[in-house]
């Protein structure tokens, strides 16, 4: 045999030794070898570095309290120190917490038990799996925050693989569709439930906007569409459906979705409501353009039953001449009543009601309206047998008010079962008061409408009857001063003179008259009309008065209106003479007119305002000053008839607008008008 040569193998061996240092040294796993007791034989530098020791100081000492260890985690572990167990047999792995002052490091450890020489040895390895650890549990903790949004939230919410399959469910969705949650997943969302519409014609797949967001990578919204529930009923939905986009590419899609039953529901009531209250506004607008009391009542009764659908609507009216206040029926119905319906109405039109009696004379009793669901079950409805041959089933009515009373009663009768609606109840309600107010308003008119007739005559008698008269009276008067004037003694010359200025003040009167009389009778068509002109032109004829008085009279610029030019005339003409004639004696007479626009809920007004620095006038008597007749002086210190406020009101208000005085005595009074900007569309002011 040829003799072996050890020198160079050694050599080699330990370059070989030496390179596997190296390559122990550089890695980033610790690692340890112990003997039999537990004393380190070896370790590397991730091991120095983990129980930050220099080597020279690790070897020779006891393992276990050099790294003393904690089990963390799942694994073959759990018994104690891995060097124990290992030592004790078999092969240890597992997570294990290492405490090193406050810091504690995350390892994983692996430890087998070799034998070299027939002497037992450990060794040991260790990853430090700290930053991993504390990554998966914040993983951990966000997903379980996740799932625990997604368990508590009230919205369905559902994911869908690339071909549509659900994936995953919160509970709130699986509660609105009546299905488990491990039912739905894995099934293909569409078929299961939104395979059809509401109406339960079939629903495409290809025309899903849920699908078409998987397919084309962008969110959909949608607000009307159903879902289908397990049982095979459906509820409205409103959804958004968001693709899900990973590397450019979709996996799939999330839909959030909530049952928008009640959401309808309060938009279907909202709308009711609005409806409702238009109801109210064009019975209101309407019957304030209406001529008569009773086509107020037959357009109101039009308008309801167009709305409410119930075919049949009628008036009752209170008889003022009944100490009972008896409930008498009109022939007033709806103009679209039905002809199978006329026994009905013949059977009412002869049937009276005391109050607290019946339907009308109930609700004229509270004052309230008053729904009854089933006509054959009320014991007081009196003409039950005739609704019931009619086949009419349910009813209601509503009183119309004026002040503390009740003028009449609508009712309204329909041939299906009406359940309560307090809302309805309610605007009707206002729709009778507002009525009330309307046909009020309706009974003064036609009552200023005759007194304008009867003040008409009047004024007929008075230039014909009581103007000849005066003539004569003036005419002998004056032929007497000029035959007799020198015959007369002083006491006969007077009561001549007083005779004359008597029969003046009377012809002064009955002028005025003529004019309060006329301005509702001889009332010109209105215009649009340029204040500013007419009002020159107006202290271009009291010029006189003006420069006697030695007045200022400052006008602003006015806005424009529709009005009669020649009694607008007359309005400022008196209330600037007025100013001219109350001025106050011991300073200059001042006078300004301004005007401006306002609004209220009614429509666009103008404004203006006249005022003065005269003697004024207590408040009190704010109200006096416009009735006819209504003076503040005696005739000797301001001389007129006092009928020259009452013309001006009266002009204003032929125009649909109000006047009012505001005075401070001693200190000048203020007139402040409001004409309407503009006529409303086809309305007439009365000649």
């Amino acid at each position: 045999m040829p003799e072996i040569e050890y020198g160079p193998l050694l050599r080699q061996l330990r370059s070989t030794l030496g390179k596997l240092e190296v390559a122990l040294g550089a890695i980033d796993e610790a690692i340890v070898w112990t003997d039999h007791q537990g004393l380190i034989q070896w370790c590397n530098g991730a091991f120095d570095r983990l129980v930050q020791r220099p080597h020279f100081r690790n070897l020779g000492e006891p393992l276990q309290q050099l790294l003393p260890l904690e089990h963390a985690g799942a694994g073959s572990g759990g018994g104690g120190h891995p060097w124990k167990q290992a030592a004790e047999g078999g092969v240890i792995r597992g997570l294990y917490r290492f405490s090193q002052g406050e810091s504690i490091r995350a390892l994983e450890v692996s430890a087998s038990r070799v034998e070299v020489d027939r002497q037992a040895s450990i060794v040991m390895t260790m990853r430090d799996v700290t930053e991993e650890t504390q990554t998966r549990e914040r993983i951990r903790r966000l997903m379980r925050q996740n799932q625990l949004i997604l368990d508590s939230a009230g919205e369905g919410v559902y994911g869908l693989d690339p071909e549509g399959r659900t994936t995953f469910v919160n509970p709130a969705a699986a509660r609105m569709l009546g299905w488990a949650v491990e039912e739905l997943i894995g099934q293909p969302q569409h078929q299961v439930i939104h395979h059809s519409r509401a109406d339960g014609s079939a629903y495409p797949a290809e025309q899903c906007p849920i699908y078409a967001a998987i397919r084309e990578g962008v969110a959909r919204t949608v607000r009307d569409e159903v879902f289908w529930r397990k049982d095979g009923s459906c509820f409205a939905v409103e959804y958004t459906s968001t693709p899900i986009v990973e590397e450019g590419e979709i996996q799939g899609a999330v839909v959030v979705f909530r049952d928008s039953t009640e959401r309808r529901l309060a938009e279907a009531d909202t709308a009711r409501r609005s409806r409702l209250l238009m109801l109210l506004q064009r019975i209101t607008e309407a019957a304030n353009e209406a001529e008569s009391v009773e086509q107020v009542m037959r357009f109101a009764l039009d308008r309801i039953c167009a709305h409410t659908g119930w075919p049949l609507g009628h008036v009752y009216l209170t008889d003022p001449e009944s100490s009972s206040r008896q409930l008498v029926p009109t022939r007033i119905w709806n103009s679209g009543a039905d002809s199978r319906y006329d026994d009905f109405r013949s059977l009412t039109e002869v049937t009276e009601f005391k109050v607290g009696r019946g339907l009308p004379g109930r609700v004229t009793s509270t004052r309230q309206p008053y729904l009854l669901a089933d006509l054959s079950q009320d014991p007081d409805f009196a003409r039950a047998d005739g609704a019931r041959r009619a086949g009419l089933v349910s009813a209601f009515a509503f009183p119309v008010t004026v002040g503390s009373g009740v003028t009449a009663v609508m009712e309204f009768f329909s041939t299906a079962r009406a359940e309560p609606d307090v809302f309805l109840l309610e605007i009707m309600g206002q729709v009778g008061r507002q009525l009330g107010e309307v046909i009020q308003r309706k009974r003064a008119e036609t009552r200023l409408h005759q007194s304008n007739r009867d003040l008409e005559v009047f004024a007929s008698v008075a230039s014909h009857d009581l103007q000849e008269p005066l003539r004569k009276i003036t005419a002998f008067g004056d032929r007497l001063e000029e035959v007799s004037g020198e015959a007369l003694d002083d006491r006969g010359r007077l009561y001549l003179s007083r005779m004359t200025a008597a029969a003046g003040r009377m012809q002064v009167l009955i002028d005025d008259l003529l004019q309060y009389a006329r301005v509702s009778s001889r009332g010109r068509p209105l215009e649009r009309l340029d204040l500013d002109q007419l009002i020159r032109q107006v202290l271009s004829d009291l010029e006189t008065g003006i420069e006697e008085s030695g007045a200022r009279v400052e006008l602003e610029p006015l806005p424009r209106v529709e009005a009669d030019p020649s009694q607008m005339g007359q309005l400022f003409q008196n209330l600037i003479a007025n100013a001219l004639k109350f001025r106050h004696p011991e300073r200059t007479p001042e006078v300004r007119i301004s005007g401006r626009m306002v609004s209220d809920s009614t429509r666009p007004w103008c404004e203006i305002t006249v005022a003065d620095n005269g003697i004024g006038f207590d408040q009190q008597y704010g109200e006096r000053i416009f009735e006819v007749f209504g003076r503040l002086h005696g005739r000797t210190a301001y001389p007129g008839t006092g009928m020259g406020l009452a013309i001006c009101r009266k002009i204003v208000e032929r125009h649909g607008g109000t006047i009012a005085a505001h005075g401070d005595p001693g200190r000048g009074a203020r007139f402040r008008i409001r004409l309407p900007a503009r006529r409303d569309p086809g309305k007439e002011v009365e000649q």
